[in-house]
This record gives structure tokens, sequence and C-alpha cells, in this order.
């Protein structure tokens, strides 16, 4: 502080005092240890404040000396956990096999190896093809590295809400099966967390997750940890990546996040699939998880080799990434780790066959007659990159395939519907399914089949999009050995929109300018593992391969730098400044005025800001019934009535807020976004008791009439379970988004 002030003196009175008291010079503090202070500070803060764990005293009743059984009862209340101590039991013969149920394969093995001999915490980047076991890799080096560091804790972020699910059942099955877990607080961080059926077990203290015997009290819940900005607190964390790039964020009580960092080792899983805008604060999160020392390991499909060595060296807090053998090679599966200051890499040789994938430009007639043909003895899978095309597409296949069973998976639906749908579409393309159940099943979705589920398609068609995408979706083709019907042999992809125009829709989700050079690029056959480095490097870096110069090139090439110059720009508004390296207290090492110009964000203006500026709004979605009555669209209690004038019950109200849709982008644009909101609060003002109950606390509903459309902003919605979310044009009375 400023010592000409008053309260620059008394912070100094403070030091004074201190130093006497304890008969120590007060110690020099560098930047993170203030952070990870800090957060410490307001957490006990937080705590004294609480009346549950200090009762307050009646004045007349104040004691002269602080009663020290006062902190000491209000901590056996709270029963905060301990960290995780982690035993050395990974370095038994059968290790893997016990955790897992099977023996590692290499590229297990080489992660093993090198968390095994990390002489200091660092950042591991492994690339591996889809169905590699990335996974369970990351989770026994996580072990590995928690019991040689002596780390309390560990936390898993993911791309999705889906994603985030099954890996909470994944990760908390993998914690019961360490041998010495004892109340390890687990804790799923994402929006729509109470509603998770595995989560919700473990937090009312119902069942254990996992399979076979186990102790009772491995795993738990802590109430401590539910708070909003508490919840990277606990041991164990599984969440949406949005929840650990907040931690680079100008936002009150940040230090929280940074304090729940520390002790843990971090995984970040799919970290090809963030833009520009969210790798700018991925970037910045790196930079200050080096400076703790907090080991990080990242997954990916495969990576671009300049954003590789961005990602080693931003944890190493180097601004200039400089190993050009790193950022150049394309091996292939490939582990990248840092060994103090160094950057280092070991090429990993594959395992297992090569397949080759035959790759076809079609138009949609052509996908259309393929797909029939197909049909017939196997299954399809249809990607696409925007719902609204998901949905025309589906009308299109039904017309023309009117044998088959169609399934849809994509973000606009209820979630008890997409659930329903997701493990329907599991159950009958997944790896488990027989040929009965795969003859004649046709799924469409958009991204959302590209990363979460383990499908294994037939045939494959898609519409154009980013190579490291591309070939992530070819991941779920031909996938799993088995025989494959007459016909669909040979393993090919249909790419929809190489020819001609790019699609409007799809150049609104990606760049013009990757399109255009993944399309140029595009061989006839796609050698599987092999050809997956080369051609991510070549579609993403110039100087390996350009196609022919053309006019639309060059104007994708310039929107693109621009478009994302511009996100570089306006991430850099919200994002904390670098941490200092300097261990040294100097007035540049301190975190006075870190979040001077905080922006006031809520939490869903904060998400927004680490996403991409425009949070998608979500709803709960109900529909008008007899008056006074409303009635639900979905989930085991579709179609129950429930009264608009009466609060709902806790168990109710849980119902209720699975009904959650998220809508599309049009609505939350920032012109646009406010006022939309101000037409959902209004419709919540219908229903003024649920709102004041559990779980639906801020909730925004949309109402349908009792046709089951609605309108907002001037737009006709309307619900359909097997199709979702669909906008209704009133001229011809079709569907379209």
């Amino acid at each position: 502080g400023n010592r000409n002030t008053g309260w620059g003196s008394v912070q100094e009175a403070l030091f004074r005092w201190i130093s006497e008291q304890t008969e120590t010079a007060v110690p020099e503090c560098s930047m993170t240890a203030q952070m990870a202070l800090t957060g410490l500070v307001i957490m006990a803060d937080w705590i004294a404040s609480n009346t549950a764990y200090f009762p307050l005293i009646p004045l007349e009743e104040m004691p002269q000396t602080y009663d020290r059984s006062r902190a000491e009862n209000a901590l056996r209340r709270l029963r905060l956990p301990k960290p995780w101590g982690v035993s050395a039991d990974w370095q038994s013969e059968d290790y893997f096999v016990r955790r897992f149920g099977f023996r590692a394969n290499r590229v297990q093995e080489r992660v093993e190896r090198i968390a095994a001999g990390m002489q200091t915490p660092g950042v591991m980047i492994l690339e591996a093809p889809m169905g590699q076991g990335k996974t369970e890799a990351a989770m026994s080096a996580a072990e590995i590295l928690m019991n040689r560091f002596h780390l309390g804790g560990a936390a898993f972020f993911l791309p999705s809400q889906a994603t985030s699910n099954a890996m909470f059942t994944r990760m908390t099955q993998w914690a019961e099966h360490q041998p010495d877990a004892k109340e390890v607080a687990v804790e799923l961080v994402h929006g729509q967390a109470e509603l998770n059926p595995d989560f919700l077990k473990l937090s009312e203290g119902r069942v254990q997750i996992g399979q076979g015997e186990k102790q009772a009290d491995s795993l738990m819940v802590h109430s401590f940890f539910r708070g909003r900005k508490t919840g990277l607190l606990a041991n164990l964390v599984i969440g949406t990546i949005d929840q650990l790039l907040m931690a680079a964020l100008k936002q009150k009580h940040v230090m929280l996040r940074h304090l729940g960092l520390t002790g843990k080792v971090v995984i970040i899983d799919e970290c090809h699939a963030y833009d520009t805008y969210m790798n700018t604060y991925l970037d910045r999160v790196l930079n200050w998880l080096g400076a703790y020392h907090i080991p990080v390991i990242l997954l990916s499909a495969t990576l671009p080799g300049k954003r590789r060595s961005e990602l080693l060296y931003a944890y190493l807090g180097k601004s200039k990434a400089g190993d050009p053998e790193i950022e150049a090679s394309q091996s292939y599966p490939l582990l990248c780790w840092t060994a103090g200051e160094v950057a280092c890499m070991e090429p990993i040789p594959p395992e297992g066959g090569t397949r080759n994938v035959k790759i076809l430009k079609v138009d949609e007639a052509q996908a259309i007659d393929a797909a029939g043909e197909a049909l017939k003895q196997g299954c399809v899978g249809v990607i696409v990159n925007t719902v609204g095309r998901a949905q025309t597409l589906r009308e299109l296949f039904r017309n023309r395939c009117p044998e088959a069973e169609i399934l849809m998976d994509h973000s606009r639906f209820l979630t008890p519907d997409r659930l329903e749908h997701e493990a329907e579409i599991l159950r009958r393309v997944g790896k488990t399914s027989d040929g009965a159940q795969r003859r004649g099943v046709l799924v469409i979705g958009t991204q959302v089949l590209e990363q979460s589920l383990d499908l294994d398609f037939d045939l494959l068609i898609t519409d154009l999009c980013p190579m490291d995408l591309l070939l992530q979706r070819i991941g779920r083709l031909h996938r799993h050995n088995r025989t494959r019907p007459f016909g669909l042999e040979q393993p090919r992809c249909l790419v929809m929109g190489a020819q001609g125009e790019l699609d409007s829709g799809s150049c609104a989700v990606y760049q013009a300018y990757h399109l255009l050079r993944t399309r140029e690029l595009l061989p006839e056959m796609i050698r599987l593992p092999e050809d997956i480095s080369p051609l991510v490097q070549m579609a993403y870096d110039p100087a390996l391969w350009s196609p022919e110069p053309s006019e639309a090139y060059e104007e994708a090439r310039q929107a693109c730098s621009l478009a994302e110059g511009k996100q570089k720009q306006y991430a850099k508004v919200y994002r904390l400044r670098k941490p200092s390296r300097n261990k040294r207290y100097t007035a540049s090492n301190t975190i006075q005025g870190l979040l001077d110009d905080t922006p006031g964000l809520t939490e869903l203006r904060a998400q927004a800001a680490v996403r991409d500026g425009n949070a998608a709004i979500e709803v709960l979605v109900v529909q008008q019934a007899e008056a006074g009555f409303v009635t639900l669209l979905s989930g085991a209690q579709k179609g129950t009535l429930y009264r608009m004038d009466t609060q709902p019950s806790a168990e109710e109200a849980r119902v209720i807020a699975a009904q959650l849709l998220r809508l599309p982008s049009f609505f939350s644009e920032s012109y646009r976004a406010d006022a939309v909101i101000e037409e959902l609060e209004k419709n919540a003002g219908q229903l003024p008791l649920w709102t004041q109950a559990p779980y639906l606390e801020g909730a925004l509903f949309l109402i349908l009439d009792c046709d089951g459309t609605a309108e907002l902003a001037g737009k006709q919605l309307q619900y359909d379970s097997q199709i979702g979310l669909i906008e209704r044009r009133e001229t011809d009375g079709r569907n379209c988004v």
C-alpha cells in the first residue's frame, strides 16, 4: 500500500506487530503465493462469517478473551476433508490392470514412464488417435504425479456438459479403486450438476458409484464446495472447460479458483477443440498453472504444431515459442512434456493396423442415395455443422428412406430427451451393438457426435469442416473391429459441401479460410493413423502447404486473420495479467491492481466472457395446459400437471429444472440478448412461486401455448421431442431454422 495514506500506515503497523509476535521478519511473498493466500483469507472469512459454524453470541454474554474452542467446534462442524493422500501403489507390477481392468498399451506405458521420471512438476501433451485410452493414460499419470509431488487432488476439464457427465462416472470409479481413498470430496462443476443422477446419489449419500466391494466412505460430496465459487476447492473436480478458463478472468474472488487448483493435477481434454478466443484464456491459465508448479496433462486427437509449442511455452511462462523441432514434428502418436525449463518430445510407435478410408466429395442428393443403399445392410452416421441443417436433412432422408429408423442428437433438445436419444444411439450403433440392432439405423447430428459418444458407423456422411475436426468425425467410422455388411467392407466418408460455393451455415460456425484449405487438401484416401498429423499440420501451416491462390481464398485468409486478431483483443479486456515469475517482492510483483477495472460479471456473463462473448441463453420449457396449470414435455414426468400458483417441492423442482433447453445463438446476440431475457423474465412472472423453489432460482421460462408453440423476439418456436426446437415460418407452415 501507499505509505502516505492512513491505510498504508495501518498496514505497516500490522506488519511490525506480526514481526514482534513471531520474532521473525515478514517473508517476501511471490505473486502466486499472494494469490493463494488471498484465496485462503477469503475462504477463512466466509467460514468465520457463517453462523452455522460460528453461532452469534448475545452482546451481554461477550467474553473478555477469545474462546479458542469456538474455532475448534466450527472446524468440527465443517469437517473439511483432508488432502487426498494417494499411495505409491503405482510402483507395483499389476497396478494398471487393477485400476482399469486391462493391460496398459504402448501410449499408456510411455505416459506412465514420463510421469514417473519427472524431476519437477511440468506439463505433458499427449496426441493420440481416438480410442487409444488417453483418459486412462491421464488418470494413471495423475495418480503417479499426485503421489510423487504430494498433491492432494485432481481436476479434469472437458468441452461440454455431456462429456463432463460421462467423465464424472469414470473418474469416481477410478477414485474408488484407490487403496486408501477416504472421504475424498468430489465435485461436478457445470450448470446442471444437480441433475446428474450419479452426482445426486453421491451428494445424498445413498450409494457408491462403482462396482464391487469398496469402503463405504471413500467418496463424499461436501456442502461447502457446492457454492458457485468454491467448487474447485474439492479434492476431485470434474467440470466444463469454462470453469478452468474463469481462473484467467478478472472476476471478484478469482483467488478462490486459484486456491482450488493449487495442490492438484489438472487434466484438460480435447484441447484442439477451442477457438482463438478461448485459447487466449487457456494460454493465460497455463501461465499461472506453470508459475504455481501445478502439473498439467493436455489431451488431444491432434494439434497443429504451432499450437503444440504455444501450449508448452505458455506453461513455461515464455511468450515466444522456441523449439522448431517440436513445432515441425509430424510423428503420431506424440508425447511432449517439460523437464524444468526445457521442452522434450518423444514419438510413440503406433499400435494396431492401418485403416484406409476412402474420401468422396458429394452433393446432398448423392449423399442421400448412398445412405439409402447402405441402410439396407448397415447403419449410417450423418454429422453436419448446424442444428438447422440437421433438421432439414432429417426431412429429406425421411422422404427418401421411409424404412430407415432416424435418430437425432444436437444441442436443441430438452435435456431428458437428449439423454434418451443418446442412450438409444449408443445402444443401436455403439461399441456393443450387433448386426440386427444396427441395420437400417440413420443417426443425424451436429458436432456433439464428433466429441462425446463412442459410436461406430458403417458409412459416414459429413459436412466439410476444418481438417482436425473432420479426422475426429472419421474416428467414428469403422471404429471397432467387426464384420461389416456386404458393400460396406471398406470405410467410406462422403463429404458434402466440398464442391462449389461454401455453405453459409458452415461459414458461420467455422472460418471460411480453414474450410477452403481443408477442401483443397482433402486426399482421395486417408490412411489412419499415419496421415492424421501430416494432414493437420499442412491444413494449419501455410509454410508447409497452400492451395493455388484465388481471390476467394485471399479474401477468406484476410477475414480469418482479422477475426482472430479481434478475438484476441476482445479476450484481453477481461483477462488477468500474467503472473510475475520473480520470487522477490517488488512493486511489479504484487497482486495489487490485478482486479482493477474488473467488469462486474454475473456468473452467466463470466461464462460468456471465456467462451466467445455470447453465452447461450438457457430456458426451462413447459407447456400451458388447462387454466392455471402447465405440463412437462419430456422425461419420466412427461404430461404431469403442475399448478402455476403453487411452489413446487424440492423433488418436483429438480424434475422441472431438467426441462432445460439452449436457445439458438440468434437469441443471445449481444444487441438482442437483454430484450430476449426481459421477455423470458415476464414468463417467469406467471410462475411467481416457482422461481423461489430450490434449483429454480433465477431460471428463465419459455411457456408454450396449448398448441405447442411460443413467440419469442418475433419468431414462432415449436418443440418436437424427435426433432428438437424448430422455428415455424408462418407463410407456408414449413419448419426451418
